[in-house]
């Protein structure tokens, strides 16, 4: 795995778990 494939994942990840944390602080709200 190249280093550009590793960093998108990550950005993917990240995003991912942002959207997560979002959503559950809506529900939250």
């Amino acid at each position: 795995m190249d280093m550009y494939q590793k960093r998108e994942m990550r950005k993917n990840k990240k995003m991912n778990e942002d959207t997560k944390s979002l959503s559950s602080t809506s529900i939250n709200w």
